[in-house]
Order: structure tokens, then sequence, then C-alpha cells
């Protein structure tokens, strides 16, 4: 609501019924002097009540400025605050944002990396089993190989025993040609038998480093299971955050928007406060506050147009604060004064122009 500015009024004196009568020099100097004490009386008596009065208004004027003023104060405190808690939840908002993805990534990482795992004991076991099922058949192939050198040997020396006993030559000649035969075969064998059993030490050691892998692939599984776990709880939690943040931000965003409200309206009491005082500047100033906090506040674009035009002569700013305030009220109760005021300057300046 714009302020209420007192105007002054003059008043005029009815004139006499009739002409004074004359007065003689001695008369009227005695008249006059009694009429100076009656008025200079009455005159000191009514300044000393209104000065009393003026005072007392004064004083309760000082001290509504003063509490207007710390409620000022403390209404910017509490904006300031109220903006810097508002910052610290965006930055939270953003880091469970940032840690939620974080969060989705790590799971998605540890999904993949279990299968993999997973895939790697599915082939190791594969393999651990194809091992399991050749060494049986390796050992049989062993101990047929074993058998066979000593059946060979039995025979060698058999038919050694034969070669001393058989002096002929033909017969020495033959017997020496199974023989070498045998020994060729017996070495045969011999290296064949050391092979399966290389083989077979290989085979158990690759048996044995197999199951060990197993077990630390196993191990490593069920740690990133376990870490998987965390990261599903995590995430739920961080999800659950996320979800009350929007919450608390409308909250905060209410607060914010009802401590504007109130700020604002301290500054319009302040504003109509120093235009009752007749400090407009001072008034002038808190107008402002008043429309930077609040932009669509009709009233105070139409008491800084009114200030500018009436008590701090400026035609421009009157211009511009009464186009403000009919573009945000363009049917208010004060449309008219504004649309006159505005409308007389422009003919003015359309006139100097032509002239």
């Amino acid at each position: 609501m714009p302020a209420e500015f007192e105007t002054p009024s003059g008043l005029s004196p009815d004139p006499p019924a009739s002409p004074p009568k004359r007065l003689s020099v001695s008369e009227a100097v005695a008249l006059g002097a009694s009429v100076l004490a009656v008025i200079a009386g009455a005159g000191l008596w009514y300044l000393s009540g209104e000065l009393r009065r003026i005072r007392a208004d004064y004083a309760q004027l000082d001290e509504q400025g003063r509490t207007l003023l710390q409620r000022t104060h403390d209404l910017q405190e509490e904006h300031l605050n109220l903006q810097q808690r508002y910052q610290e939840l965006t930055v939270d908002r953003d880091n469970l944002f940032a840690q939620a993805k974080a969060a989705l990534a790590a799971r998605d990482e540890a999904e993949g990396v279990r299968n993999l795992l997973e895939k790697v004991l599915q082939r190791t076991g594969e393999e651990n089993r194809l091992m399991s099922g050749r060494l049986p058949q390796l050992e049989q192939e062993l101990q047929a190989l074993t058998d066979e050198r000593n059946a060979l040997t039995t025979e060698r020396e058999e038919l050694e025993r034969q070669l001393t006993k058989h002096q002929k030559r033909s017969e020495e000649r033959k017997l020496r040609e199974r023989l070498s035969t045998l020994r060729q075969r017996e070495d045969t064998l011999e290296r064949d038998l050391r092979g399966a059993q290389k083989e077979l030490r290989d085979a158990s050691g690759r048996a044995s480093s197999l199951e060990e892998e197993r077990a630390k692939l196993q191990e490593r599984l069920d740690k990133l299971q376990s870490e998987y776990s965390e990261e599903v709880s995590t995430n739920a939690s961080l999800r659950r955050q996320v979800e009350r943040l929007p919450k608390d931000i409308t909250t905060l965003a209410r607060e914010h928007e009802r401590l504007v409200k109130q700020l604002a309206d301290t500054h319009y009491n302040l504003g109509v406060m120093f235009v009752n005082q007749k400090d407009f500047a001072r008034a002038a100033q808190e107008f402002q506050q008043v429309v930077e906090l609040e932009p669509d506040d009709a009233d105070a674009y139409y008491n800084l147009g009114l200030i500018y035009a009436e008590h701090l002569p400026d035609r421009e700013r009157a211009i511009k604060f009464f186009q403000r305030y009919l573009s945000v009220d363009p049917a208010g109760r004060d449309a008219t004064y504004a649309k006159q005021y505005i409308a007389t300057w422009r003919a003015w300046e359309a006139e100097d122009r032509l002239e």
C-alpha cells in the first residue's frame, strides 16, 4: 500500500462584517501592547505544547526506527544463513548424486568382474576335471610300461643265460641280434617310462596349481560378492538420501521466500517511516530495497515515482518508476495519477522539441 504523504493546506480568513472603528494613538498603543502580550503568551504556550508533542512523536518514531533497523539486520542475517544453508544442501545433493553414480559404476564393475571370475572358475573346474580323468589313464599307461619293461628285462636275462649255454656261432649271432633288439626296445620303453613319469608329475603339479588358483578365485569371488552386497546397500542408502533432498530443498525454498517477504515488508515500513519524517532520500533507498527483493511490488514502485516526482525532483526516474508501477498493476488505484504524470511530461517534451 502506498505511503500517505501529507500536503500542507493554507487557510483564508473571512472578511470583516463592518469596518473597524478608529482609535487614538494612546489607545492604539495600549491596545497594541495588550494584544502583543496576549499573542506572545498564547504563542509561547502553544509553541511549548507543540514542541513537547513533536519531541514525543520524534522519540516514538526514533524508537520505531531503531526497532525496524534491528529487525532488518536480524532478517538480513537470517537470510544470509538461509542462503548459505541452501548452497550447502545444493553441494550435498550434487555430492550424493556423484556418490550414487560412482556406486552404480562400482557395482557394474564388480558384477562384470564377478561374471568373469565365474567363467574362469568354470573353465578351471573343467580343466581340473579333465586332468583328474587323465591322471588314472596316465597311471595305467605307466603301470603297463613298467610291466612291459619288467617282462623285457626278464626275457633279456633269459636270453643272456641261453647265450652262455649255447656256444654255436649261429645261435649266438641270433641271440645277440635278439638281445640288441630287446635292449633297443628296453631303451625305448625306458624313455617312454621317464616321459610318462614326467608327464604324470607335470599333470599332478598342474592339477595342484589349478586347485590353488581355483581356491584363490573362489576367495576373490566371495570377496567381490561381499563388496557387491555392500555397494547395493550403499546405493540404496544414497538413493533414499537423494529422494529426500527435493523435499528438504522445497522446505528451504519456502523458508527463503518467507524471509524475503518479511525483509521486504520491513524495508517498506522503514520507507513509510522516513516519508513521515520528511527524509525522502532515505525513504527512496528503503523502497528501492523493496523492489530489489520483490520485483512485482506495485506500491513500492508508485512510492518511488511519487518521491522523485514531488520531493526529490527527477523526472526521468519518476516516469520510469510510474511505468513499472503501471506494468505491474495497470488497474491500480493510483494508476490515473501515474498516467497523467507521464502523459503531461511527455507532451511537454514533445512541445519543447517542436519549439
